[in-house]
């Protein structure tokens, strides 16, 4: 019978090095058994709720397995502000190098093919990470949570097929993610849009709809403010000032999905200031 060479041999091992194979043996078992116990909870925690997970992986037409679920509950905790940490201060606290996707949203309006340069940037820190496993020794609690990232970029990188990104940005209040869905047209939508939904503050949800027509323009704006009726003036000044941002923004004639693009960067940079000056 062929021996795995790590196997001590009782014919030729002294005492010492078969109780010396016979702890690594013990102490490998009990870190999987470790490993495997955090993954039934996280597991649990996962399916009590997994009903926005489900839907976020079906409207991306993305299988929906247990993998794709915890990566889809972590996509959805970077949009909040209440859950673990985003993905781009867990990859730059892992790797120690600036992380690749905070050229997302810089990339927006600016890039021919957004949807090929996002999933290379998920592929790139996908690789990182990997490597960081594999240079250096980690505890079962840091590779679980380089695991977890792994599922979250490879949720992400799907989603992309189906024209949404989560793109990270950096407010005065930490790392957010916001959401933006292309809606490219058809026979039905002769014009393409874009859905935006951004956790500006804690609780308060800007979510905008773009429209792609001589120029870009707002359809529909929603400012939630921690279940409160929307602020009008708020509303009226980012209108106004996503109006001048997307003027010195856009030079030149362009596609309309470039313009959209385009359109949700600017409105970011207009909705976060009015939070900043409150909040501050």
């Amino acid at each position: 019978m062929k021996r795995d060479r790590n196997q001590a041999d009782p014919e030729e091992a002294t005492l010492v090095e078969l109780d010396e194979a016979m702890q690594e043996t013990d102490g490998e078992e009990a870190l999987g058994l470790e490993l495997e116990q955090a993954q039934r909870v996280e597991l649990r925690k996962t399916l009590d709720h997994p009903e926005e997970a489900g839907k976020l992986l079906e409207e991306s037409g993305i299988s929906v397995s247990v993998d794709h679920l915890l990566g889809a509950k972590k996509v959805l905790q970077n949009r909040s502000r209440k859950g673990n940490r985003h993905l781009v201060v867990q990859e730059e606290a892992f790797t120690g190098q600036q992380s690749e996707l905070r050229k997302l949203l810089p990339a927006l309006g600016e890039v021919e093919d957004y949807p090929q340069f996002y999933r290379e940037k998920m592929e790139q820190v996908a690789t990182k990470l990997h490597e960081v496993t594999e240079n250096e020794k980690k505890g079962f609690l840091d590779i679980k949570a380089i695991t977890l990232l792994h599922k979250q970029l490879s949720v992400m990188s799907a989603m992309a097929n189906k024209d949404h990104f989560e793109i990270p940005l950096e407010s005065e209040n930490g790392m957010v993610s916001m959401s933006v869905t292309l809606r490219r047209g058809g026979d039905k939508q002769k014009n393409p849009e874009a859905e935006i939904v951004l956790e500006v503050q804690e609780g308060n949800i800007l979510r905008a709809n773009l429209r792609a027509d001589e120029g870009i323009s707002i359809t529909e704006i929603e400012l939630s403010e921690a279940g409160r009726p929307e602020n009008k003036r708020k509303i009226e000044e980012l209108k106004e000032r996503f109006s001048e941002l997307f003027g010195e923004e856009k030079q030149g004639k362009t596609s309309q999905v470039k313009d959209l693009l385009m359109g949700a960067k600017c409105l970011v940079k207009a909705a976060l200031p009015l939070y900043v000056q409150e909040g501050a």
